[in-house]
């Protein structure tokens, strides 16, 4: 690390940044809400690497740690944004850096890669439990859903099994709103109706019995009378002769 200028220069700095930027808090807000506190900063720096504005005024007047960074911040010569990767003691860090136009200062921005992927690993672990959970809670539900449509199913299946065999006073005790509560209706009318027309042909059959065992008296008192006036006709044909 390049030895800390003398402390006329930290105090020239010191005296230039306070000439140039006016409205320090203005200014502290407004670096520190480019970058979250929790993983990185935001502060100004000069072409020779120095910090010239940061939140913590023990920065302002020294060098960037990272000889790295320092060295691809001076041989930068574009305005556009650049940036490098640099290590301390205190972890894997990310900057870029673009020069303020008509000043000689750069904002730099630098982050701590290490707690990003620790947040990112973090954010993986929240989604998977929450993935987990989803789809324990989707399984669960279709099992559920399963039986309360496999159950009224499974009745009417019983009892379509039953009617076959003749039982037709059996009916179906599902009741809903559903497709299957309606089919369950329906199968219920549709029995009711079933009963109903056996039960008006059964009274049709009997009436028919009772007509036909009249008819078989009437036949047998014709057959009686029929036979009593052929004796008769034999008797008179013989007191004739």
């Amino acid at each position: 690390t390049p030895p800390p200028p003398p402390r006329t220069t930290r105090v020239g700095i010191r005296r230039q940044r306070q000439m140039c930027i006016r409205d320090r808090p203005n200014t502290s807000r407004q670096l520190q809400s480019l970058v979250s506190e929790e993983v990185g900063t935001a502060y100004l720096m000069n072409k020779d690497s120095m910090v010239i504005f940061h939140e913590d005024e023990e920065q302002v007047g020294r060098y960037h740690r990272s000889k790295s960074f320092s060295a691809t911040l001076k041989s930068n010569e574009t305005s556009s944004t650049t940036g490098a990767y640099f290590t301390d003691e205190s972890g894997k860090y990310y900057a870029v850096f673009r020069q303020i136009p008509e000043t000689p200062w750069y904002l730099v921005i630098e982050q701590n890669i290490d707690h990003l992927h620790y947040q990112a690993i973090e954010l993986f672990n929240h989604i998977a439990v929450v993935g987990i959970f989803s789809i324990t809670l989707a399984i669960l539900a279709s099992i559920a859903f399963s039986q309360v449509i496999s159950r009224p199913l499974i009745a009417m299946g019983s009892l379509m099994e039953e009617i076959s065999k003749g039982h037709l006073s059996h009916r179906s005790s599902y009741r809903s709103s559903d497709e299957v509560g309606k089919m369950s209706l329906q199968l219920n009318t549709m029995l009711e109706s079933l009963t109903d027309n056996i039960t008006t042909l059964e009274k049709e059959i009997e009436s028919l019995r009772t007509s036909e065992e009249l008819l078989d008296l009437k036949c047998r008192d014709l057959n009686k009378n029929n036979n009593a006036l052929k004796a008769e006709n034999i008797n008179l044909k013989n007191r004739i002769s």
